[in-house]
């Protein structure tokens, strides 16, 4: 029977986000409907923090390679709103900035990461809308794309009771 010991290895992200967004309601459409633009900006600042981690018995190194990011969104979303519907769809379009990749290093050899570039672009597509006073629900799937090939595909869905 074999000897297992048991480590443990902590570490904590903290991030505080700002975002600024205005609505500009355009002239109503020939069919009564109307557009609202909406250009936005976001700042999230985050720290990593955590000890370096070494166990004895299998040589095991455990360290992050960065402690601190701050995230940049600069976009612009453009809503549908249909005249007797509570459902608005939009498209949206985003450039993300990353001041830095943050990861763990294992023994100075295997790295995990995002891998995505600093710089990069998302296109998202979604609908969000109330079922009734209570509920709301929101949808959405997102493509992002950068430098070197980069590109990342995301599906989000949401529910929200309110009492």
């Amino acid at each position: 029977m074999k000897n297992s010991t048991t480590s443990k290895y902590n570490s904590n992200l903290i991030s505080a986000s700002i975002e600024l967004g205005y609505n500009h309601r355009t002239d109503d459409l020939s069919n009564g409907d109307h557009l609202i633009l909406q250009p936005n900006a976001q700042v999230i600042y985050g720290h990593l923090s955590t000890k370096e981690y070494e166990d004895m018995d299998s040589g095991l190194r455990v360290a992050s390679n960065k402690k601190n990011n701050v995230q940049t969104r600069l976009g612009m979303k453009v809503f549908y709103i249909p005249k007797d519907s509570n459902f608005r769809p939009y498209v949206e379009g985003n450039w993300i900035y990353n001041s830095s990749d943050m990861g763990v290093n294992f023994n100075d050899k295997f790295t995990f990461s995002s891998n995505a570039p600093k710089s990069r672009y998302e296109v998202k597509l979604g609908v969000e809308g109330e079922l009734s006073k209570e509920w709301s629900l929101w949808g959405n799937v997102s493509y992002q794309f950068g430098k070197d090939k980069y590109k990342g595909y995301k599906a989000m869905l949401g529910a929200k009771y309110t009492w």
